[in-house]
């Protein structure tokens, strides 16, 4: 042997060479179950322009391929992280330009946010996004959005004073498709830790 397979050469192509395969209408995404949705859609659902378009979620890699992609990829990397717990419990701002701002909630479990992150981007390269920013990668689940930072201050404090937090558990990863005049919806959920809690169950 000491020949090459065939499919070797695909992976000497440099990411500058490679097509640019993501889409804004595919993401992947920590989203939590429903019955913790009651809340954050209620601050949502009058301060984020984002509301009809995408569930309550924490974007890991976006844009992302399209939803014929190959999944073996994001299916390893899950594999390779532990479900573990979340909780939303505080509300944190990233300032725009002009005075705008975007309210978000700060997952407590950083470390396991991250990790979980860096595990996809490994797998998936060409989808780094999120690590373009400045610190790099920052999980948050938006709520909404202000105008001006008196209005940012003003929000923080009311969205603060009323909030208790929201606890659940991280055990899937989900692909987010939508089409070009739809919301985003769960096109598949990826089992954390190799799945094995599924197939014990």
């Amino acid at each position: 042997g000491g020949s090459p397979g065939p499919a070797r050469p695909l992976h000497r192509i440099p990411p500058s060479a490679a097509p640019r395969l993501q889409t804004n209408r595919s993401a992947i995404a920590v989203v939590p179950p429903e019955d913790v949705w009651g809340p954050i859609q209620a601050i949502r659902s009058v301060h984020d322009r984002a509301y009809a378009r995408w569930m309550p979620h924490v974007n890991l890699l976006y844009p992302f391929l399209g939803p014929d992609a190959p999944a073996e990829g994001l299916e390893r990397a899950a594999a390779s992280v532990e479900p573990f717990d979340a909780v939303l419990g505080a509300f944190r701002t990233f300032d725009r330009k002009r005075g705008e701002s975007t309210l978000w909630l700060a997952p407590e479990s950083l470390d396991r946010f991250v990790a979980l992150h860096s595990a996809l981007e490994a797998a998936h390269p060409e989808c780094f996004e999120g690590s373009r920013h400045p610190g790099g990668f920052h999980p948050h689940l938006s709520v909404g959005q202000a105008g001006s930072p008196a209005e940012r201050d003003r929000l923080l404090a009311e969205f603060s004073r009323e909030w208790r937090p929201v606890r659940f558990r991280v055990d899937s990863i989900a692909w987010l498709v939508r089409g070009d005049d739809t919301p985003f919806s769960i096109g598949r959920r990826v089992t954390l830790g190799g799945g094995q809690a599924a197939k014990g169950s």
